[in-house]
């Protein structure tokens, strides 16, 4: 049983069980006052309801009365809760307004919040999900430092809840202290992953990847958060990952993948990375994107191989895939570089692309 359900909207002072006892007993309020040696305005304080009985009186009471202390206390103690119980369900009553600006739906489908009827107690799952104490607050909930001002087609809502999920995601994978040569020495086994099915290369990337102090978190996508992969430093030892398979195909979540990596690899532990259909960045911020971009093209497909195939016009399928089978990738990587540069429209050889579903639990 919920405790609320013992809660009332009239909570009872436990000064007024104190009035109808002394009156019983025929001890006027400034009797009891000089008896236990406190004013009349105190004592007519507490009677009113405009002061608490504090542990103090209650043991003071306790000798002239000859009700124990603990029963004074006891109802102090359920008189506060109860008030504090109300100042809760007026800001939960107050905070309901701002439901209709989460995913709520996507995040009950994804299993991240409870399915509820009661508007309280969804508000109620979002202050646990976010640890908040208001939906005013969610702007503060995550470790991620992320202060951007997004477009309009953009849901900051959806985009701190999907982040706030990858936060909490990688807080439970446990890895070892973050090593940059092993990272940049285990890159090739993780680009040999291309090839392989989601079945496999869901858990060898995480394995991989918290040998080397990085952990990974797939997290499905939000309607409006337009988010398609995240980087950041838990502490000093440990980076993070997320990505969300926004485009469904295999090309563009190796390059997410290897994007982030490059971020890890190539910029400060302090910083972290939003990968948004954003354009509000900072000329720094865009070159260092760049940056990522290019560590990822280079890492997928090396510059020199790269440079002598793009130009080796048209494109067959057959031409794809034995540059692919040269290369040891996945064919549809090859396609998604060709169209991103321009060589190859974005309606040709998509079928050499394997998509990708999430599977829910």
């Amino acid at each position: 049983m919920n405790n609320q359900e013992f809660f009332t909207d009239s909570p009872v002072h436990p000064g007024e069980h104190l009035r109808e006892t002394i009156e019983v007993l025929g001890i006027s309020q400034t009797k009891l006052a000089n008896r236990i040696g406190l004013s009349r305005k105190v004592i007519n304080e507490i009677i009113s309801g405009k002061a608490p009985i504090t542990p103090q009186t209650s043991i003071l009471l306790e000798r002239v009365i000859r009700t124990p202390a603990h029963v004074w206390n006891n109802l102090q103690r359920n008189y506060d809760l109860n008030i504090a119980y109300i100042v809760e369900q007026k800001k939960l009553e107050k905070d309901s307004h701002l439901l209709s600006n989460f995913p709520i739906s996507k995040m009950v489908k994804y299993g991240w919040i409870p399915k509820r009827n009661n508007k309280i107690e969804k508000v109620k799952d979002l202050y646990n999900f976010f640890g908040i104490g208001s939906l005013n607050n969610f702007e503060h909930s995550l470790v991620i430092k992320f202060r951007r001002s997004l477009r309009r087609n953009i849901s900051k809502e959806a985009v701190f809840a999907w982040l706030r999920k990858g936060e909490l995601e990688v807080q439970s994978i446990t890895t070892k202290s973050y090593n940059e040569n092993g990272l940049r020495r285990c890159l090739q086994k993780l680009r040999s992953l291309t090839k392989t099915d989601p079945k496999i290369f869901h858990s060898e990337i995480i394995k991989l990847c918290s040998e080397v102090g990085v952990a990974v978190a797939f997290i499905p996508e939000l309607p409006k958060a337009c988010v398609n992969g995240a980087t950041f430093w838990v502490n000093n030892k440990k980076a993070a990952v997320l990505l969300s398979l926004r485009y469904k195909t295999n090309d563009q979540l190796w390059f997410s993948f290897f994007h982030e990596i490059g971020h890890i690899l190539l910029h400060n532990k302090r910083e972290s990375f939003v990968e948004l259909d954003d354009d509000n960045l900072s000329e720094d911020e865009q070159r260092k994107e760049r940056d990522a971009d290019e560590f990822a093209e280079n890492i997928l497909i090396p510059p020199r191989k790269w440079d002598v195939f793009k130009y080796n016009m048209p494109f067959s399928r057959q031409k794809v895939l034995s540059f692919a089978e040269n290369l040891d990738i996945a064919p549809g990587i090859i396609v998604g570089r060709l169209q991103r540069e321009g060589f190859l429209s974005f309606t040709h050889l998509n079928g050499l692309k394997v998509k990708y579903e999430w599977v829910l639990n």
